[in-house]
């Protein structure tokens, strides 16, 4: 019986599982479990997919001896992958032209020998260009925004938290979202040795009611605006209001530029609402997000460091763990 029964467990969830287990006999008895049971297409594909990838990481290919013929582009990639002698690779080029002549095939020969030939020669510095100046006849809308621009070296502080209603009442993700701020600040404030707060933002008609609630969930500060023509969520005044608060909105106690962090709930207004505030504050974003935490990261992208080939340590990097791929996968996004 193997450990991990698949007519027990929902297709999302078999993704993270399947994909850490090695054993042919154990999948292949999950394999026999699911379809004499339900029978998912879904799951027999994973996990005969699983099946395949762990039969062929016993299989040594001789690529000088390899049958081009019975591989995919993939296999061919793979394949070569570790091979450093470039006279093989021209040996795996020209049989692969004398047989099928897959263009996919040839494109990932040659590139791993000029990749070869290049680490044989002098190495030459790569000169970084603007994205502006490498790219002359492109709109580049970020860098023609003065306050962006104005704001390079700004300073940020606090989480703000979107908090959504619904008649009049806070909807329950709002309060979850607050206590989860609660959570990250604590540790945010903790960690780095600051004071920084939970700022609740609520927009609508008779929102000032609720501030003792958002506080009593977590928040340090409310802010609020109401209007009775905003009874109902709309775009244009609900991120015009929201923009204001964080990022004109003069008052003593903001002396920031922008928040650190903004979060929304992943419902219909709040996904709209994040989209266009982030948007306008150039801000990145991220949905559907499964979990959160905050903690230094190591950057190499020349977009953020500024030099390609430059490592940098970016402090107070909020993580967003998302799903991907029917939640096969998870991708983590950092901003």
């Amino acid at each position: 019986m193997p450990e991990i029964d698949p007519t027990e467990h929902e297709i999302a969830e078999l993704g993270p599982k399947i994909k850490d287990i090695d054993d042919e006999q154990e999948l292949e008895e999950m394999l026999a479990l699911e379809k004499g049971g339900e029978g998912r297409a879904p799951v027999v594909t994973l996990i005969e997919d699983r099946l395949e990838k762990v039969g062929g990481e016993d299989e040594d290919v001789d690529p000088s001896e390899a049958d081009l013929a019975g591989m995919t582009v993939a296999d061919v990639a793979n394949m070569i992958r570790d091979v450093e002698d470039v006279e093989v690779l021209r040996d795996i080029l020209e049989r692969e032209k004398a047989g099928k002549d897959r263009k996919g095939a040839k494109s990932q020969i040659e590139k791993k020998i000029n990749n070869l030939e290049e680490d044989d020669g002098e190495e030459t510095e790569v000169e970084y260009v603007p994205p502006e100046e490498k790219y002359p006849d492109l709109d580049h809308p970020t860098a023609d925004k003065q306050y962006v621009e104005g704001t390079v070296d700004g300073e940020y502080r606090d989480m703000w938290v979107y908090c959504e209603t619904q008649r009049g009442e806070l909807i329950d993700v709002s309060r979850e979202m607050l206590g989860k701020a609660s959570e990250l600040m604590d540790g945010y404030n903790d960690d780095y040795d600051a004071d920084e707060d939970i700022v609740a933002v609520l927009i609508g008609d008779g929102v000032g009611d609720l501030t003792e609630e958002c506080l009593a969930y977590g928040a340090d500060r409310v802010v609020y605006h109401e209007d009775p023509r905003l009874g109902r969520f709309r775009h244009k005044p609900y991120t015009e209001i929201f923009c204001h608060m964080c990022r004109d909105w003069d008052v003593e106690w903001r002396d920031y530029h922008e928040p650190r962090y903004t979060v929304f709930p992943a419902t219909n207004n709040g996904r709209d609402l994040s989209a266009l505030v982030q948007g306008e504050l150039d801000s990145g974003l991220a949905s559907d997000c499964s979990g959160l935490y905050i903690e230094d990261a190591d950057i190499s992208n020349p977009a953020k460091t500024g030099t390609p080939g430059e490592n940098k340590t970016f402090e107070k990097i909020l993580h967003m763990k998302r799903p991907d791929f029917s939640g096969f996968e998870y991708s983590t996004i950092l901003c």
